[in-house]
């Protein structure tokens, strides 16, 4: 059995590190990237975070006990046996291409709804010529919703329904109109607005719950090296495929 220990080194290198944060930032890594206890009960121990979530630790306590052991299961035993770039002195260089094709095609099983998206999202820029999709974020939020959706109707006993449904569906409806009249305004009065008054509408600006889930999904596609992205010179997003073996592997999961 691999200890605790050893577990949360090489997870902490691989992920992000914690040499240069602060107390607080500390603890917001561990609780996110590593996990924090969120509930217990006499048979079983919950771990809530993102090693746990990507099925690569498992958590088990004796009862209702304050104290709570850790081990690696079998995909997170593979994984750390795979070779790291960091351990290797390539510190601008966090997975290796053997990490990010397990973390892809493996990990992302344990996820079911975050698959869907991955799926179609790295569709959508396969089949997108760089450069010629200005509003390419448009079409990705619309993926987000519409896998969400689809999700639901194939899954509609997910415990978390109600809650994604509220807080990120429901919430960005709700936040759409007044973002779409604030465009629509700068988008119309291009010509006359001045540089204050231009300014101080895009601060009005209000990032909705799909907009945050789809620079969620981006980033981490990006870090996994799936997709490359980059900001054009009229300050818009633009991606395109970075590693097309490890994008036709996940395109090519199926979902069962």
């Amino acid at each position: 059995m691999l200890v605790f220990y050893g577990a949360f080194l090489v997870f902490s290198y691989v992920f992000m590190g914690l040499a240069l944060q602060t107390v607080a930032k500390k603890l917001r890594y561990k609780n996110k990237y590593f996990g924090k206890v969120t509930k217990r009960t006499e048979t079983a121990t919950h771990l809530d975070g993102l090693l746990s979530s990507l099925g690569l630790v498992k958590v088990f306590s004796d009862g209702f006990s304050k104290h709570a052991k850790i081990t690696l299961t079998e995909n997170g035993k593979n994984f750390y046996l795979l070779n790291n770039p960091v351990f290797g002195g390539k510190l601008d260089q966090s997975l290796s291409k053997e990490e990010s094709m397990f973390l892809t095609t493996k990990c992302i099983l344990q996820r079911p709804l975050q698959l869907k998206i991955n799926k179609k999202i790295t569709k959508l820029v396969s089949e997108t010529e760089h450069g010629k999709s200005p509003d390419m974020t448009d079409d990705l939020d619309k993926i987000c919703v519409g896998s969400i959706e689809e999700f639901f109707k194939e899954n509609p006993d997910e415990p978390n329904k109600i809650r994604i449904e509220n807080d990120i569906i429901a919430k960005s409806e709700r936040m759409n109109p007044e973002n779409e009249r604030i465009r629509k305004h700068l988008k119309d009065n291009k010509d006359t607005l001045d540089s204050k008054e231009k300014i101080k509408l895009r601060k009005r600006l209000k990032q909705t719950p799909i907009e945050a889930m789809r620079s969620a999904v981006m980033g981490r596609l990006t870090e996994l090296g799936v997709v490359e992205w980059e900001i054009n010179s009229n300050s818009r997003s633009e991606y395109k495929i970075a590693n097309k073996e490890l994008a036709d592997s996940l395109m090519n999961i199926k979902i069962n």
